[in-house]
């Protein structure tokens, strides 16, 4: 997770989140190097202090003998929730503030 400074920008805070695949024999070294390529990925962002690493991470076995193919999971999260389905998904993933969609520029 990332936050993004947005200089004159006022409303609200610009937050990424990332995931990204890393071999690893287990779960700590995975965690490891994920933070590692996070110090590398804000460092390359240009403007210092533009991005911040959130300190956190979360780590997702996909395992050995699986090859990145199309329709690999590589990450999954389970939560438990007492909201209802419409509830849960304004609440954690469609909140208005998304920055996503098909891109204008060409």
């Amino acid at each position: 997770m990332f936050r993004w400074r947005q200089p004159g920008q006022r409303a609200g805070r610009l937050y990424e989140e990332r995931i990204t695949v890393r071999r690893a024999r287990d779960f700590d070294e995975a965690i490891a190097k994920a933070e590692a390529e996070a110090a590398d990925y804000v460092s390359r962002g240009g403007d210092p202090g533009a991005s911040k690493y959130l300190g956190f991470a979360q780590a997702y076995l996909v395992g050995d003998d699986v090859s990145l193919e199309e329709g690999v999971e590589v990450f999954s999260l389970l939560r438990r929730s007492p909201l209802k389905r419409r509830a849960y998904l304004d609440r954690f993933f469609t909140t208005g503030a998304e920055l996503e969609g098909v891109s204008d520029e060409s």
